[in-house]
């Protein structure tokens, strides 16, 4: 089965969580929870290059589906 499409916000996460752990976080503070602070200040116009990343993984996710089902090793269950 391939691997679901990303959201936009869970590519913010991916290219950006590395960043805030190696930066330090204030205890008890995870960089999952600094890069949602981060993602709900940014503007739509900020958010579109995430958009953009997951729209190309849907498109990836939309081809590799198809291929899996003309295996056959798709099932409806």
């Amino acid at each position: 089965m391939p691997k679901r499409p990303l959201n936009p916000f869970i590519a913010f996460v991916q290219i950006n969580s590395p960043k805030y752990a190696e930066k330090g976080t204030p205890d008890g503070v995870t960089p999952m929870k600094l890069c949602g602070e981060a993602w709900s200040k940014m503007s739509d116009k900020e958010k579109q290059y995430y958009v953009d990343i997951s729209e190309k993984d849907k498109a990836r996710y939309e081809k590799e589906i198809e291929e899996f089902k003309k295996k056959g090793s798709f099932t409806n269950s």
